[in-house]
């Protein structure tokens, strides 16, 4: 594995240097993805998202297995939508294929369900606003993705829940940050503040605030707890339900 990662940096820092992309070098990753690949996009001669009423980024591959094989994608009270992984960091092929389908239909709402740690931030904000160590390829951002989940308001049920509500994210769900959690999160508090996106940007303000409060309970959340419990499906109609709820009112 460490030597896979040593060529896969080489070759960055070649097409880095050259000034061109990755792809331009015909050197693309080996496929991660589970179900559907994802090719590379300069083989997707059309993408027919007409059926969708979202699209979910998500972090976790065991996430995206359990949705993939209870057929969430289809059945979600939010209506029929798309589920896309890269099992973990963020591939090229993946967030060019998203930005190509942020691109053909930019009203199409596009949200990411990642880990409550600093860890499951950076990765949002990759696909977001592509990183730092990629920031010479092109076409790799998605700059309507949304941020679903795992957030600190998941932590606790709300105020009015009911007995039968389920509070898989209850604090027994959460576990303590580690040293090189701290370390991790205030790193990206600085990278967050140098941003070129600056405090002009709420939702850079808002992973800010995320951040903050994450060092301040000290605790992180994995989306595994939601599949460990067995209530992701319900957890995910709530949320997805909300935001469209959300994007509505703000038409």
């Amino acid at each position: 594995m460490d030597n896979i990662k040593l060529v896969d940096g080489l070759v960055d820092n070649i097409a880095y240097s050259l000034g061109i992309g990755r792809d331009s070098l015909n050197i693309v990753a080996a496929s991660v993805g589970v179900g559907v690949v994802i090719p590379p996009i300069r083989e997707v001669q059309e993408l027919d998202v007409a059926a969708c009423q979202w699209i979910l980024v998500i972090e976790k591959e065991a996430t995206f297995r359990t949705l993939a094989a209870s057929g969430y994608w289809n059945t979600s009270l939010a209506g029929p939508g798309a589920l896309v992984t890269s099992k973990g960091y963020p591939t090229l092929v993946t967030r060019r294929f998203l930005h190509r389908i942020h691109e053909t239909a930019p009203r199409l709402p596009v949200y990411g369900l990642v880990d409550f740690d600093p860890y499951g931030v950076r990765i949002f904000r990759t696909y977001k606003y592509s990183s730092q160590s990629l920031g010479h390829e092109l076409n790799t951002t998605v700059p309507g993705l949304k941020w679903l989940g795992i957030r600190s308001c998941d932590l606790v049920p709300p105020n009015n829940a009911s007995s039968s509500y389920h509070a898989w994210s209850a604090l027994d769900y959460v576990l303590p940050l580690t040293d090189t959690d701290r370390r991790a999160a205030v790193s990206l508090l600085k990278e967050i503040h140098h941003s070129v996106y600056g405090d002009q940007d709420e939702a850079n303000l808002e992973q800010c605030r995320e951040v903050q409060v994450m060092l301040m309970v000290n605790v992180k959340a994995e989306i595994q707890a939601a599949d460990d419990y067995g209530d992701l499906a319900a957890w995910l109609d709530n949320k997805l339900c909300q935001a469209q709820e959300g994007d509505d009112s703000a038409l």
